[in-house]
């Protein structure tokens, strides 16, 4: 074979070389492609739920809205306040639906499934009187703002549910006692198995007998016998017409029944002045 058909077979094997390269490097990019567009389809589809981790604060597009009810707040990427799930979470704002407090953005609690109050130290003490959630203090457990059963306290006030910590009948929400340092029980007058008798210093709701009508252990607003007694709320029944230590808060027993002062403002002829 001369020289010249060598040379020529040899450039026909290299064009055919480089085609095939081409070819291949051309179906690599492609399959690349593909691959890398189903990547970021399954991505795209794989959002996370409330209460796990996303990227960045305003990456709400990382965040699902599959459990968000129609209208209802919807989820962001922002810090839900819990420092052990990263930076930001996707969570709601308040209104929103949520199941824990993790759900929720900020120092927002759940509170009976939605987003509300503030996780904050500051804010009005247990049995303080209320007219939002958003103004109790949450230290030590979640507080609502509710009847707490009280009539002489205000109509609402900074209350716990059932299992919730409780120091006085009055920390507790509806009708529940404060027994041994939590709210439960039923405020009727059954409740309880206690001995003391109405006036007698206490520390529980459970050791006041309710043998003559529901008593709790509360404050009845005299200084010397103790913080907490034995006491009946605003028409129980009572006998103490001098001193009413068996009446709560500033009520006065006139009748046999604790009551607010007369409507003059005077008391009853033979109670202390």
């Amino acid at each position: 074979m001369d020289s010249r058909h060598f040379d020529q077979l040899a450039k026909a094997f290299a064009v055919a070389a480089d085609r095939r390269v081409a070819i291949k490097a051309l179906a690599a990019a492609a399959i690349a492609a593909g691959l890398g567009g189903k990547a970021r389809i399954g991505r795209a589809q794989s959002l996370a739920a409330v209460g796990e981790p996303c990227s960045a604060l305003g990456a709400n597009a990382e965040c699902s809205q599959a459990d968000t009810p129609a209208g209802g707040i919807a989820v962001i990427c922002s810090d839900n306040g819990v420092a052990s799930d990263g930076q930001f979470t996707c969570c709601r704002n308040a209104g929103g639906v949520c199941g824990v407090d993790s759900h929720c953005c900020g120092t927002a609690l759940c509170i009976g499934g939605l987003c509300g109050g503030s996780s904050a130290s500051s804010g009005l003490s247990l049995g303080a009187e209320c007219t939002a959630t958003s103004q109790c203090g949450q230290t030590g457990g979640s507080v609502v703002c509710a009847d707490n059963g009280t009539t002489i306290d205000g109509a609402r006030n900074c209350c716990r549910n059932s299992g919730g910590a409780c120091s006085s009948d009055g920390h507790c929400c509806a009708s529940l006692y404060c027994t041994n340092g939590v709210c439960a029980g039923s405020g009727s007058s059954t409740a309880g198995s206690g001995t003391l008798s109405p006036g007698a210093e206490c520390t529980a709701t459970s050791q006041c007998s309710q043998a003559t009508g529901t008593t709790v252990c509360a404050d009845n607003g005299i200084t010397t016998d103790g913080t907490l007694n034995c006491c009946k709320n605003d028409g129980g029944s009572c006998v103490d017409a001098i001193y009413s230590t068996d009446c709560c808060g500033g009520l006065h027993c006139r009748e046999g029944v604790c009551r607010p002062l007369t409507s003059d403002g005077l008391r009853a002829p033979g109670v202390v002045c």
